[in-house]
């Protein structure tokens, strides 16, 4: 669809934005930026872009425009830590972003977390690999995750739930499988991807 002169140069701004700084602009930077007296002005063009396929929006997040590239859509993912096995999980103050392509089929609620160190190595994830991890996941059929146990060590492994025993198998076929009653595994999340940069 054909965009006005105004739209075209929003657009434009929210992807300069984003090329620089690698997560879109809030509303109060598009106002501010242009000079708009209220939010409302920013709400109209982005509806107006969302509608012409340009943009989409998320109710549930504080940078919520994700931009579609050549008619694909584009995720902003936030990357929220590092993980490591002995080490745990470390939280970033403020979250960094990837973005990823339409295919990932991410949510609302999926995080990265960046692997801090080779501890997983044996798992094949090396140091700066980047976790996709999803909040959804069925525990009546087998999946890959990262998982807690015992509130210390963390693992990467494929999750198998029978008779009411966790088994815990590695990508690696020379590792034994691990074994646990339930009341002893955290369930971080269910890793969609493994996303290595080259």
């Amino acid at each position: 669809m054909v965009l006005t002169k105004r739209q075209k140069e929003v657009l434009e701004y929210i992807e300069d934005y984003v090329g620089k700084n690698g997560f879109s602009p809030s509303y109060d930077d598009i106002a501010a930026h242009f000079g708009f007296s209220s939010k409302g002005t920013v709400y109209r063009h982005i509806h107006t872009l969302e509608k012409k396929g340009k943009l989409t929006t998320s109710k549930n997040k504080s940078r919520s425009i994700t931009l579609h590239a050549g008619g694909e859509r584009i995720y902003e993912v936030p990357v929220i830590g590092t993980v490591s096995r002995k080490q745990g999980l470390k939280r970033y103050r403020i979250p960094d972003y990837l973005r990823l392509p339409e295919h990932f089929d991410c949510r609302n609620d999926d995080m990265i977390y960046m692997v801090e160190d080779s501890s997983f190595r044996e798992e094949y994830i090396l140091k700066r690999d980047f976790l996709l991890l999803s909040k959804e996941y069925d525990t009546a059929k087998p999946f890959y995750c990262l998982v807690q146990v015992d509130g210390k060590d963390y693992f990467i492994k494929y999750f198998h739930l029978e008779n009411n025993i966790i088994r815990l198998n590695s990508t690696n076929v020379d590792l034994l499988p691990l074994f646990y009653e339930p009341n002893r595994i955290r369930i971080v999340g269910r890793i969609a991807a493994v996303i290595r940069e080259f």
